[in-house]
């Protein structure tokens, strides 16, 4: 697949990068960077901070947001198939579905 080079901005920085994503989805992964950029920002200390510490502390907030994600989806997934297996323990008991 080929490489899409897509110019964004990043902290107010303009960059190229590239990518087989598709350009659009390239730039929303940019504006996600910068809404966690300025959600770090408003909080306390953050202008104190060494730049190696503020991307330490983003690359920490993006790992922690993936992380819950990935449990949310783990716990969605086993109550699906929680759901599931009760519909089939259950199917011999359901009465008949009328499709008039």
């Amino acid at each position: 697949m080929a490489k899409n080079i897509t110019e964004v901005v990043i902290a107010g920085k303009i960059i190229s990068i590239s990518g087989e994503e598709d350009s659009a989805y390239m730039t929303e992964v940019a504006a996600f960077i910068n809404d966690k950029l300025q959600e770090l920002q408003k909080t306390d200390n953050y202008g104190k901070l060494s730049a190696e510490y503020k991307q330490i502390l983003l690359g920490m907030n993006l790992a922690d947001e993936y992380f819950r994600l990935l449990l949310y989806q783990n716990i969605f997934a086993f109550q699906l198939v929680q759901q599931i297996l009760i519909l089939i323990i259950l199917y011999p008991y359901l009465p008949p579905i009328s499709l008039n």
